[in-house]
This record gives C-alpha cells, structure tokens and sequence, in this order.
C-alpha cells in the first residue's frame, strides 16, 4: 500500500481483498480482523453487483 509506505499508517482499504474473501469463505472473524470497515462495505457491494445483474437481465428482456 503506498499510502502506508509513505505516512507509516494503515489507509481505511488495507486488508479489504483479503476480509472480502474472508466474508465469502464465511470466517467473519478473519474478515473483521482484516479490515473493519468490511460490516459497511460488503453490503454495498453486493447491492451495486445486484442491481448491475437487475439491469442487465431487464435490457436482455427488453432487446428479445
């Protein structure tokens, strides 16, 4: 992470990948570890990534 190379500090994204798949292997605990931030930010990934497949299933629907 540059950010922590250059003020010595963790940034609010470090160890996201890794709490990320720690959520979708189910271990919780890791992923908090990981990065706490991942209680606000996995939700909101996965209502962006549903309501891009809600898009695209209804312009399939629309085009056929």
């Amino acid at each position: 992470c540059l950010f922590r190379r250059i003020f010595g500090v963790e940034c609010w994204g470090c160890g996201t990948t890794r709490a990320i798949f720690s959520v979708l292997y189910g271990n919780f605990k890791m992923a908090l570890e990981y990065n706490r931030m991942i209680v606000v930010l996995f939700p909101l990934l996965l209502w962006l990534w549903g309501s891009e497949v809600y898009k695209t299933i209804r312009f399939l629907r629309v085009k056929n």
